[in-house]
C-alpha cells in the first residue's frame, strides 16, 4: 500500500492540501487513479512482499 499512498499524498501535496485535507479528497479521476494503483498492488502482492509500509491507527472513544 506504500505506492498508492504515496502517490495520493504527492497529488495532496500538488494540489496545496494537507493533514486533514487527506481526509476530503473525493474526485472522481483520483479515485478511478488510486482503485487502478490498489488492484495493480493487490496481484503484486500476492507473489511478493514489501520489507516496509504504512500502518492505520484507530482511536474510538464511548459516547458520553
Amino acid at each position: 500500500m506504500v505506492l498508492p499512498v504515496w502517490i495520493g499524498r504527492r497529488i495532496m501535496t500538488l494540489l496545496g492540501r494537507t493533514g486533514a485535507g487527506e481526509l476530503e479528497i473525493n474526485h472522481r479521476l483520483i479515485n478511478r487513479l488510486l482503485t487502478w494503483l490498489f488492484s495493480i498492488e493487490a496481484r503484486w502482492l500476492r507473489h511478493y512482499r514489501f520489507p516496509f509500509g504504512v500502518s492505520v491507527v484507530c482511536v474510538a472513544r464511548r459516547p458520553e
